[in-house]
């Protein structure tokens, strides 16, 4: 016998009648469907100790691995061309004179004609975040400071030009 149907229940609230109608079926099966992966996936995740931070982890790891042989090679580039321009020695009067024209191209943007300093840093101080000696300004200028707005100048202008602005640079008087 079919239960009957529009059933209203013995109380109101606000004046407000509810009937006592059966949930849908489909309804019920996504809830045993849920309470169902409940059981299993709550178990499965305490026992296999899987987690999203694990899975980043490895994720981390695996891209270590791939990017690591890069930026060891990154690395050595750097510490050679720094090598390099130590050991240029000290510049000559026409590099610091190339190295003007250089600046005043390059260089007045942000630093300013008298290299004292407007969007960049004054040049022409004692204090140096990047280091003042010759080749720490040549690491500096080849390489750019990304996160404060330097380019790499190195790529764009190349090595001998790169010396060259870093020997005017070093000839303000502001490094050491």
């Amino acid at each position: 016998m079919a239960a009957p149907r529009d059933v209203l229940l013995d109380h109101s609230a606000d004046g407000i009648q509810e009937y006592d109608n059966p949930l849908p079926a489909w309804w019920l099966g996504i809830f045993y469907v849920t309470i169902a992966f409940t059981v299993v996936y709550i178990p499965y995740v305490q026992m296999t100790g899987w987690s999203q931070e694990g899975q980043y982890e490895e994720e981390l790891a695996a891209a270590e691995a791939q990017y690591a042989p890069a930026r060891e090679a990154k690395a050595a580039a750097s510490a050679a061309s720094s090598a390099a321009a130590a050991s240029a020695g000290v510049p000559t009067p026409d590099e610091i004179a190339a190295g003007k024209e250089i600046y005043a191209g390059k260089c007045v943007a942000c630093h300013m004609a008298d290299a004292t300093g407007g969007i960049g840093p004054d040049l022409t101080d004692a204090e140096w975040l990047h280091g003042g000696n010759l080749a720490a300004i040549t690491k500096t200028v080849a390489e750019g400071v990304p996160a404060k707005g330097m380019l790499a100048w190195g790529p764009i202008i190349g090595d001998e030009q790169v010396r060259q602005v870093s020997a005017y640079v070093h000839s303000l008087g502001g490094g050491e």
